[in-house]
């Protein structure tokens, strides 16, 4: 389903939130092959790795358990990598799936994929070139991984390099509020990503209401361009979100209702929100995508207004 839906979708996700995207290292625990993260496997398989499609004879084989050979690989037809971490333009994968706008069409080989007719939640795509555009490449890709002979980044040695948010003490400016909580210690983890587990929020005030509290969060971070809009991916949280996510089930998990007022742990909104869709059955990846648009304590206020009897 490669349309101008999706581009927009891709779009907003890579640009408009650009400056949340956090790279994502793509080295094992070792420091060392590239790995590929089991969340976007899955997307693989839901998306391309069926079994009339890149889950069966096409190459490149493209189910869960198969997905993670495609990095470092190179495509049969073309001879492009299918995947170089950090560069959408450069990843034959990317140049399936894209328009012409965003990638060189010319280097593809037969028609885009994922093909017209078939059916693929654009959150999976969203999930698949996301990784793509916004994992940092390891030190082995920038070079010998020796700081001597002009190496790329080594998480540990007490300098942020480009493709990490901090390493060591160095925070860079940093803070907790700066990461969208209210007040807590922020500290760097041992891959150089911001560890925010001490971040806390402020108290969730009573009395949530949805046109003051809510919407404003569904407009910044989920109303967007080709994503939960009309005729784009639902719920649609722009033309009238309240009586969308209160009154109508959810179009995407049969039996399950986007907001059971004072029941967050049965709202599908919520637990896709949360990362938590499989409790109810439900897939996909967590939303909004990528992570970061929505904070920890904009997920609390939501939370927070369901339980309370999310008032409008």
């Amino acid at each position: 389903m490669r349309s101008t839906v999706f581009t927009a979708l891709l779009l907003t996700a890579m640009t408009a939130c650009s400056g949340q995207l956090q790279p994502v290292d793509a080295s094992d625990d070792d420091g060392g092959e590239e790995t590929m993260p089991l969340y976007v496997a899955e997307a693989f398989g839901r998306a391309c790795g069926t079994s009339a499609c890149h889950g069966g004879t096409v190459s490149p084989s493209l189910t869960t358990d198969t997905a993670p050979g495609i990095v470092g690989a190179d495509a049969a037809a073309g001879g492009l990598p299918l995947v170089v971490l950090g560069d959408l333009q450069a990843s034959y994968i990317a140049i399936k799936m894209l328009d012409d706008s965003l990638v060189d069409g010319s280097l593809r080989v037969g028609d885009a994929m994922p093909p017209p007719g078939q059916t693929v939640d654009p959150a999976d795509l969203t999930i698949i070139l996301g990784w793509i555009a916004t994992t940092a490449p390891t030190a082995g890709d920038a070079g010998s991984g020796d700081e001597s002979s002009g190496g790329g980044a080594v998480c540990g040695d007490g300098v942020i390099d480009e493709g990490e948010a901090c390493d060591g003490t160095e925070l860079g400016d940093a803070t907790c509020i700066s990461e969208g909580f209210a007040d807590g210690t922020i500290a760097c983890a041992s891959d150089c990503t911001l560890d925010v587990s001490a971040c806390t929020c402020a108290e969730v005030p009573a009395d949530l209401s949805h046109a003051s509290d809510i919407e404003p969060l569904w407009a910044s971070s989920c109303a967007l361009t080709g994503c939960h809009v009309p005729d784009a991916t639902a719920p649609d949280l722009q033309t009238d979100a309240y009586t969308t996510l209160t009154e109508e089930g959810s179009t995407v998990l049969a039996g399950a209702d986007w907001v059971v007022p004072s029941d967050p742990d049965q709202s599908y909104v919520f637990l896709k929100i949360a990362g938590r869709q499989a409790e109810l059955g439900g897939g996909g990846g967590q939303m909004p995508y990528p992570p970061g648009v929505l904070t920890a304590c904009e997920a609390e206020l939501i939370e927070g207004w369901i339980t309370q009897g999310a008032l409008p």
